[in-house]
């Protein structure tokens, strides 16, 4: 609320933050759940042929507009890395104000963007990591398994295929999620090599990720309270379905998106540096340990601050 100006890095910061691990979560157990259908449904295609006849139309417009698919392809791609920049730059800016307020710097637009597009490689760097890594553990046993499906049409596969997929896809996501947040603030915050970064990331995860499943949680209900508080604001107003009412309610998304993905990763940047200097423990730990349940600790009786 005191830097109004890191609302504009949370316009496009909101495109990954906003609840990030639970709808990662919801997405991947829509993807598992509907793996199987979508399997069905691409050896039906395979069957009628719509897969060939699709791919020879791609294949003959390619070829007869080269030049034509080659600029759409190049702007697409332009697009793609516009976005890609701009969010990764939003990201970085953010944890970098944070971290800049908590040790009493001085925080400008200016510098904070500045600083973002400087680290924007290394960011990108560790994204790509978690991907490759990511859908590697997926894709190696998976394509072996739907080539074999769409070749039987036997249910096993799919079936084997589904359930790697819910083992692999669900947890491993939402891991890799806390991972590429924390690489991030290293890079930022003590300016470490993406690959430095990287490794030092799963070693902080490792070690608190009680607390990293604490924080997403208590920010996931911080999300549905002012979401469900919005929808019913928004009811009671009643906005008519015409252009201002349309242009006010997307200014009331944007706005609200902004606000929520700004104090995200501010919340996180700060939990960062308090698990890097030792300062920031379970909450869960600390109550079990309290009541006797698990074996006292210096980290349980401790007054923990996310």
């Amino acid at each position: 609320m005191r830097y109004k100006y890191l609302w504009f890095f949370g316009i496009f910061a909101s495109f990954t933050a906003n609840g990030e691990e639970y709808d990662i979560l919801a997405r991947n157990l829509n993807t598992v759940g509907d793996m199987q259908k979508n399997l069905e449904r691409l050896s039906g295609f395979k069957e009628n042929g719509t897969l060939a006849t699709g791919w020879e139309n791609i294949s003959s417009y390619i070829s007869e507009n080269l030049f034509t698919a080659f600029l759409l392809a190049l702007a697409i791609l332009a697009v793609l890395l516009l976005i890609i920049w701009i969010v990764t730059v939003s990201q970085a800016a953010i944890i970098s104000a944070a971290a800049r307020h908590e040790k009493k710097k001085s925080v400008n637009f200016l510098d904070l963007f500045w600083n973002g597009h400087h680290y924007f490689w290394r960011i990108f760097i560790v994204n790509v990591y978690a991907k490759i890594i990511l859908w590697g553990i997926i894709l190696i046993p998976g394509i072996p398994l739907a080539i074999l499906f769409l070749n039987t049409n036997s249910l096993s596969y799919a079936v084997t295929l589904s359930l790697i997929a819910f083992i692999m896809l669900v947890p491993v996501s939402i891991i890799f999620s806390f991972i590429t947040k924390f690489a991030a603030s290293f890079i930022v915050i003590q300016d470490m090599k993406a690959r430095e970064a990287f490794i030092a990331a799963w070693k902080l995860f490792f070690k608190n990720w009680l607390v990293s499943l604490e924080m997403a949680l208590l920010l996931f209900l911080i999300n549905f309270v002012l979401s469900f508080l919005v929808i019913v604001i928004l009811s009671f107003l009643g906005l008519p379905f015409t252009f201002t009412g349309t242009l006010i309610l997307t200014y009331i998304v944007v706005f609200i998106g902004a606000l929520l993905a700004t104090f995200q990763f501010s919340s996180w940047t700060l939990l960062f540096l308090r698990l890097i200097e030792g300062k920031s423990f379970s909450k869960l730990t600390r109550f079990m340990a309290e009541r006797g349940w698990v074996p006292s600790k210096e980290a349980a009786s401790r007054n923990t601050k996310l």
